[in-house]
């Protein structure tokens, strides 16, 4: 399952971590909610999840595009937004397809020092519907080369997570579906489906992780906004503890207390009828949402980020992720980057210079607990499990520093 971080956890755990955000404007919303646990400890308003392009959003700069350029409803709307503390480095991306001259820009960035971290991405909205008959025999080849660029350009250390394209309504509306694309309301759902099964064959196969945001969403349809594609402050919290529990296991990092008691909680007693309040110490509140534990008529999702056979936790193999990270010794850099003929200065006088540690590996270890790979662990009887993977490649474990 995921957990439910609070502030001074995402301070923890992305102490001197630069993670860069690409997609449309369901990714923004990803990063501004990640902003925003980060500074405030709070959820975003309406009015948050609504706006796009603007100055500033607590305490981040735009960039490029936005209102310093065209406000459009276009393939070509640009927006590059980023949040630096000084100890934290979040850099937001807004792209209408998954690979395209623009995105091969923003790999020209991200060759540059300081190095990202970590590097969440999604795109699939805009790619099938908006670049004319042919755009899914399209996007399935710019999905290849989406993973191959970002392979060839990124550190090994580097955690790269894709998202998996959230589902729709039937009756979805705005955004990207104009009246000429209407049409494709009706199958969108469907192709959403396929998009992404198509997407996690592709990163699987490179060793990528992918996290089955669809998967974990699925039943949770009434967080979606009023225009069938958005989602509202509650379900952006629980997409960001899914990726935070992600990265938090993929790096090896030690929880809280509070947050590993909710993580030892045993789920398998309570789909034999135990009550929730049964496994939390006396006067400890909790929120469903917030913790990502759902409840549906087949059990608890327990959303297990390695496998499990059918999604609900059964019989599944609950091993301890190790990721590894190299050592690197980042330097202080200015932020200046030439992107055809244009500069983005990723450093200002309302953003502080970003700091680094330098990070020692631990002695070697074993990775990952290697799964049989012949067996049936992605469905089991009428349900199907989420999509998951996780990189294993042997590397030398990451040790965690929390010091400033």
């Amino acid at each position: 399952m995921n957990n439910s971080f609070m502030q001074h956890d995402v301070e923890n755990l992305l102490l001197n971590k630069f993670v860069v955000i690409i997609g449309d404007s369901v990714q923004r919303g990803v990063y501004k909610d990640l902003v925003m646990l980060l500074t405030k400890n709070k959820y975003l308003t309406k009015g948050h999840l609504r706006a796009k392009g603007e100055y500033s959003f607590e305490g981040d700069e735009l960039i490029e595009g936005g209102c310093k350029g065209k406000m459009t409803n276009g393939i070509n709307y640009r927006e590059v937004r980023q949040y630096n503390s000084g100890d934290h480095l979040i850099r937001f991306y807004f792209v209408t397809r998954c690979y395209n001259n623009y995105v091969e820009s923003i790999l020209l960035d991200l060759k540059q020092e300081p190095y990202p971290d970590v590097v969440i991405m999604n795109s699939c909205l805009w790619d099938i519907t908006r670049y004319g008959r042919d755009a899914i025999n399209e996007y399935k080849e710019n999905l290849q080369k989406t993973v191959k660029r970002f392979k060839d350009v990124l550190n090994d250390d580097c955690l790269f997570i894709w998202n998996c394209t959230l589902p729709i309504s039937s009756n979805a509306r705005g955004g990207f579906l104009i009246p000429e694309v209407s049409f494709m309301n009706s199958t969108l759902r469907l192709d959403i489906i396929e998009a992404n099964y198509f997407a996690r064959e592709v990163f699987v196969k490179k060793s990528c992780d992918v996290l089955d945001l669809h998967f974990h969403l699925r039943n949770q349809l009434n967080r979606r906004t009023a225009d069938g594609i958005h989602w509202d402050y509650t379900a952006h919290r629980r997409i960001t503890n899914l990726i935070l529990s992600h990265i938090a296991k993929a790096w090896n990092v030690e929880l809280s207390r509070r947050l590993q008691r909710i993580q030892d909680v045993d789920f398998n007693q309570a789909r034999d009828g135990k009550e929730l309040h049964d496994y939390y110490p006396q006067g400890y509140k909790r929120n469903v949402m917030d913790y990502g534990m759902e409840y549906t008529s087949n059990g608890y999702d327990r959303n297990d980020m390695e496998y499990s056979n059918d999604g609900y936790g059964r019989n599944d193999n609950y091993s301890n992720y190790r990721r590894s990270r190299k050592s690197r010794n980042n330097s202080n850099v200015d932020h200046l980057f030439e992107l055809g003929g244009l500069q983005k200065n990723f450093e200002s006088n309302s953003n502080p210079s970003f700091r680094r540690v330098t990070i020692h590996p631990l002695p070697n270890e074993s990775y990952y607990k290697k799964r049989n790979t012949n067996s049936n662990d992605f469905h089991h009887g009428n349900h199907f499990g989420p999509i998951r993977h996780v990189n294993r490649h042997n590397r030398h474990p990451y040790m965690y520093n929390k010091s400033r």
